[in-house]
């Protein structure tokens, strides 16, 4: 656990005065995979769904809507729980949807480089002419299909904006 928190480090750094007012730069984009504010937020919300599958024998799929940093975030944190050991990649997936024109924002990771965990771990783009959207798209999907998702794959469906799933990270 301890290893797979390491990545959430901040740096604090002073600043040159700017008009008589000393500055100071509180940064929270260590994690080299990410280069995103949102690495520790991702962290607590993937090792709460690791508390749950342990707790619970059940396996989960987390669907977040981003315009791309929370689910490159997210992405590497549910990689990392793998990679530490917390989970396996059976247990726990993810599934990101994102503007069309934000793909190019996303790192690429083990979750993309190989083609069964790639498959378990969808990228879905939405070319929609607002961005937003996929907010709307991705909850949606949760409201209308979750349950059947749920029933036909195995996996409890976590919804990151759901206040539950949210508010431990915030």
């Amino acid at each position: 656990l301890r290893h797979y928190l390491a990545l959430s480090d901040v740096s604090v750094h002073e600043l040159d005065d700017y008009q008589g007012h000393s500055l100071t730069l509180l940064n929270m984009m260590g994690n080299p995979g990410t280069r995103t504010t949102k690495t520790f937020a991702s962290l607590l919300m993937v090792a709460r769904a690791v508390h749950h599958i342990r707790r619970t024998g059940e396996r989960i799929a987390i669907v977040t809507p981003s315009s791309a940093n929370k689910a490159t975030a997210l992405r590497d944190a549910v990689q990392r729980a793998v990679d530490c050991g917390l989970v396996t990649g059976d247990e726990l997936r993810i599934a990101v949807v994102v503007p069309g024109t934000a793909r190019r924002k996303l790192w690429s990771s083990p979750l993309s480089q190989d083609t069964d965990r790639r498959a378990q771990n969808p990228v879905i783009t939405f070319d929609g002419p607002q961005r937003a959207s996929v907010k709307d798209l991705a909850m949606s999907f949760v409201d209308k299909f979750g349950a059947e998702a749920e029933s036909r794959t195995g996996y409890r469906i976590w919804y990151s904006l759901a206040i539950g799933n949210y508010k431990m990270a915030d």
